[in-house]
């Protein structure tokens, strides 16, 4: 699958957990305005990131949605509970806000949190986009 010119990721069967739906390509969620500042935890700007990117086609029926809490670099993620809060209200699931990510993995990179400061944007896909 494809969106704008990047791969959405490939996800791959892990034990018999359901399958993952993938709402968006890294590349078009850090094109957004709201981007940097939600993930810097402005919980307004992670809502309208929610609303843009939740697809709720071909999601069955599930009593909960449980985003993972994250802490980037010192600061609080408000992305995954927005995508939670939204996907919860649109599927009328419960929203399960007791995971917390307790490993430190970094998944934002140098080139895109030098464009936040700068509150630079840019058109052009990401060089790892495809990775």
């Amino acid at each position: 699958m494809n969106e704008q010119g990047a791969s959405l990721p490939v996800r791959v069967p892990w034990n018999g957990f359901p399958n993952v739906i993938v709402h968006s390509s890294i590349y078009k969620l850090k094109c957004l305005p709201a981007y940097c500042a939600a993930k810097r935890g402005d919980h307004k700007a992670a809502a309208r990131i929610a609303h843009a990117l939740v697809k709720t086609e071909n999601i069955g029926a599930v009593d909960f949605v449980v985003p993972v809490i994250q802490v980037d670099r010192g600061r609080y993620n408000a992305i995954p509970v927005a995508f939670g809060a939204v996907l919860a209200k649109h599927i009328g699931a419960k929203l399960w806000l007791d995971v917390f990510q307790i490993n430190k993995v970094d998944h934002t990179d140098a080139a895109l949190r030098a464009g936040c400061k700068a509150n630079q944007y840019s058109t052009e896909p990401h060089p790892r986009a495809n990775v």
